[in-house]
C-alpha cells in the first residue's frame, strides 16, 4: 500500500514548506522586516538552512516570482477578493 507521507509523517509537510516559501518571498518583495524576522526564525525551525533563506531572500529581491510559486498560468483555482 502506498503511503503519501515523507519522512516528517506528515502528508502536507510539503506544500506547508512550499507555501513558507511563497510568504517569505512575498515578505522580502514587500520589504516587511518585522515579518521577515519572524519568519527566518519559523523557516530555520522547520529545518530551512541560513544558506536556503539567503538563496530565497536574493530571489525576491530580483524579483523572480517563479520561484516563490506565483505562476501566472496554474490548474489550481485561484482565490478570490470578497471585499
Amino acid at each position: 500500500m502506498s503511503d503519501n507521507k515523507n519522512s516528517s509523517g506528515d502528508i502536507f509537510h510539503d506544500e506547508w514548506r512550499t507555501c513558507l516559501q511563497a510568504h517569505y518571498h512575498h515578505v522580502v518583495s514587500t520589504g516587511d522586516s518585522i515579518t521577515e524576522e519572524s519568519l527566518r526564525h519559523v523557516l530555520l525551525r522547520i529545518g530551512f538552512t541560513e544558506d536556503d533563506i539567503d538563496a530565497m531572500k536574493q530571489t525576491a529581491l530580483r524579483g523572480d516570482s517563479s520561484a516563490a510559486g506565483d505562476h501566472e498560468e496554474s490548474d489550481q483555482p485561484r482565490m478570490q477578493s470578497l471585499f
